[in-house]
């Protein structure tokens, strides 16, 4: 195997890591996908995508990291939810993805959200409000997530088969 095939996995492998990280709470899913553009990059001598355009790819990792946190804090925030519905939330999370992967997490977040705040002592409804703005909260971040690295992804792609 050459160089330039260890290279290109290595690269893949970062991206792959980063398409999952999308869907992962505590996988940076964009910076896995930027690093693994910009290892591919640099092991290709910039042919494919140049130093410009990975600095753009670089900008806009950042911004949707940006958008992906103010999400989750607008959420968290417009609701006042505890710091106890935080941890249950946190718990819940990794909890359920333990139990049954991203469905479990989802799931696992919620009722973490849930339990947290009746804990607190929030009404029932008001939690579940909560666990629910939560949700809501979570996949706007995965939206923000998709069209970020689609934009990358896409453009690697398309740059990668028209020169070769």
């Amino acid at each position: 195997m050459t160089d330039i095939n260890i290279h290109i996995i290595i690269s893949v492998l970062f991206m792959l890591a980063g398409v999952a990280g999308i869907f992962v709470s505590g996988l940076p899913g964009t910076i896995f996908v930027f690093v693994g553009i910009a290892y591919y990059s640099w092991t290709t001598n910039f042919t494919i995508i140049s130093i410009r355009l990975l600095i753009l790819f670089g900008i806009l990792t950042v911004i949707s990291m940006a958008l992906d946190y103010l999400s989750s804090i607008i959420s968290v925030k417009r609701l006042g939810i505890t710091q106890k519905g935080m941890w249950g939330m946190i718990l819940g999370g990794i909890l359920g993805f333990l139990i049954l992967n991203v469905v479990g997490m989802v799931a696992g977040q919620f009722l973490g959200v849930v339990a947290g705040e009746l804990i607190s002592g929030k009404k029932l409804f008001s939690s579940i409000k909560a666990g629910g703005i939560t949700i809501i909260g979570y996949f706007a971040g995965i939206v923000i997530n998709i069209v970020a690295v689609a934009v990358m992804l896409g453009y690697l792609i398309y740059r990668a088969l028209s020169m070769g």
